[in-house]
């Protein structure tokens, strides 16, 4: 007989798990085989209110297939999936494995997480579309073999491709709801626009339509790949720039493009030029121009100007200044500081994980101490409420709700919260290379390696709601204190503890991080450009063995020339020559769903 709280009826319980997380309703099923009961009676009630608190589900009323429509974040396919406690379990092991929380079955991520444009290896930019299973690729080597590609991701077949030399040497392309953009060869700011073939009406026009020299190409490809089917290109429109506009972003259906002072926006489906916004270098007394335009941004409100100096958020309607980060002067008093592996201290590539959780601790900040300086990249959320900004020497920032933070007056060092991709304990090169944010998370390339950030780990209810970090002071060193006066408040402490960051142990080789020139997410994937048929042999003894140093093969074997004294150490070492042949950049792709 069952006395104390298990005595409680089975309507009393059902209330009680309207609260619960799916971990609790696991370890109450476990704990008594009354509550097993009751729970298993009751599934679809239980699961479906913890779908709602994990926010797998954003509508109450919606039913299990509606909301496995609706959530783009998990996009649960199984056709055996038909109950939400399955739905919820998918759900929570796909979030977990991107926090690193749980590690990716790699005897199924073999057979799921593969390489892409491997013979050519000529990839510079590339965009996916994984609802149509097409990725869209730009060459990087020389121009006579420079060619926009489209290729399968199931297959990883080329279904369509340009001629050769089609295109400029490292072209920026974009891509979105079938619209394909890329730098023209020109190198004059001009844009081209090309559609996917079977998604084009005959009797559409755009106001831009197509020069000769895409009309030519046009010929070519339709006559080598035919006039459709999947991946199949045409040409839709020819963009004119009253400027050099080399730095562009689509965000169906908007084109933004911007000049050194001028943002334009073009509304894709027709061509028109709906909107310039000039004077984008004034600056008012006591702050700086943007400096060069590095990266763009745009949703239906605002517009993003990620320049050297500073970042800007512009409303559409009107023009006005919404928000200004400084370079200059501008630092998050909340840092998380990630304890990352330096590369002596981690395990052979093929013994490794795949990912792995860092431990941050919180760092205090105080101005002047770690100001931003240069800024790479910037980019806004889904829901265009929250900013991540990447600095040139590594350091991620993240801005939640900047509206909201503007509108109310607030320092923004008091609402930054600043990630140190940086080693605590090395000299080596800091740099910020590539950045993507999708989905509540955020993709950085440094040069201490590959991470994806989860923001809202505790929101999602991966861990259990724990207190902040310890407070460190000074840089990285230290024992653990109370918060000092001007310490970050308890909210901004809680939105720090909201933070997961994995690190992708595979992808930290720091030779070949600097070649990484794109970074692309997805619900499921992060797809990556890296160096081709890289394969490191550990030789520690070659030099002093607290050092070591590497050997690298690519795709034959390595030549040394003489070996020599080193000066300085008296140790003998070889030198490398120079690699005959360019190894090449491919893209790969991590399945986080496997």
């Amino acid at each position: 007989m069952n006395t104390g709280i298990l005595s409680l009826p089975a309507e009393v319980w059902l209330k009680i798990a309207r609260y619960l997380t799916i971990q609790s309703i696991r370890t109450l099923k476990l704990s008594s085989r009354y509550l097993n009961e009751v729970i298993t009676s009751n599934e679809w009630s239980a699961y479906h209110n913890a779908a709602l608190n994990h926010a797998y589900v954003v509508d109450s009323q919606f039913s299990l297939s509606e909301a496995k429509i609706q959530n783009s974040r998990y996009p649960v396919g199984d056709v055996e999936c038909a109950t939400w406690g399955e739905y919820c379990r998918q759900c929570f092991v796909l979030d977990t494995k991107w926090a690193g929380i749980s590690k990716i079955d790699e005897a199924r991520s073999k057979n799921k997480t593969r390489g892409y444009c491997t013979e050519s290896r000529d990839v510079h930019q590339f965009k996916v579309d994984e609802q149509r299973g097409l990725l869209f690729t730009s060459g990087r080597g020389e121009v006579s073999r420079s060619a926009i590609t489209v290729t399968s991701l199931q297959t990883g077949k080329t279904l369509w491709q340009t001629q050769p030399g089609y295109i400029r040497k490292r072209a920026h392309v974009e891509y979105d709801n079938g619209y394909l953009v890329f730098d023209a060869k020109t190198n004059d700011g001009e844009k081209e626009v090309w559609r996917l073939a079977d998604e084009m009406d005959d009797q559409a026009e755009s106001t831009m339509p197509p020069d000769g020299h895409q009309i030519r190409q046009h010929l070519h490809t339709k006559a080598r790949f035919g006039a459709s089917g999947p991946g199949i290109l045409r040409p839709w429109a020819f963009m004119p720039s009253p400027e050099a506009a080399h730095t562009f972003r689509l965000v169906y259906p908007t084109l933004l493009a911007a000049s050194k002072d001028t943002a334009y926006l073009w509304d894709i489906t027709t061509g028109t030029l709906e909107q310039t916004l000039p004077g984008l270098q004034t600056a008012e007394e006591g702050t700086e121009p943007l400096g060069e335009i590095r990266s763009v941004d745009v949703n239906a409100e605002h517009i993003v100007l990620c320049g050297e100096n500073e970042v800007h958020v512009i409303a559409r309607a009107g023009g006005a200044l919404v928000f200004r980060m400084p370079g200059k002067t501008g630092f998050a008093k909340t840092v998380l500081w990630p304890d990352i592996p330096t590369p002596h201290q981690r395990k052979r590539y093929e013994d490794a994980p795949l990912t792995e959780r860092l431990d941050a601790g919180t760092v205090v900040s105080s101005a002047g101490e770690r100001p931003w300086k240069q800024f790479r990249a910037a980019y806004l959320s889904a829901c265009g409420r929250d900013l991540a900004c990447l600095l040139q020497d590594g350091r991620l920032v993240l801005i939640r709700d900047f509206e909201g933070v503007a509108e109310q007056g607030r320092a923004i060092e008091d609402v930054a919260l600043e990630v140190n991709f940086t080693y605590r304990r090395s000299r080596d090169k800091r740099v910020g290379y590539c950045l993507a944010f999708k989905q509540g998370r955020v993709a950085v390339v440094t040069s201490a390696g590959m991470f994806v950030v989860t923001l809202d780990a505790c929101t999602r209810r991966l861990l259990d709601r724990e207190p902040p970090p310890p407070i460190i002071q000074g840089k990285g060193k230290g024992r653990a204190t109370d918060p000092p006066i001007g310490s970050p408040t308890a909210a901004e402490n809680a939105r720090a503890s909201d933070v997961v960051i994995t690190f992708l142990l595979r992808m930290s080789d720091r030779e070949l991080m600097a070649d990484v020139s794109c970074v692309q997410m997805s619900a499921t994937c992060v797809y990556v450009v890296y160096k081709a048929s890289r394969v490191e042999l550990q030789q520690g003894d070659i030099m002093e063995a607290k050092s070591g140093t590497a050997a690298y093969l690519w795709d034959g074997e390595p030549c040394f020339l003489d070996e020599v004294m080193h000066v300085g150490t008296n140790y003998h070492t070889r030198e490398w020559l120079p690699l005959e042949t360019e190894p090449g950049n491919s893209i790969y792709c991590i399945d986080f769903s496997a």
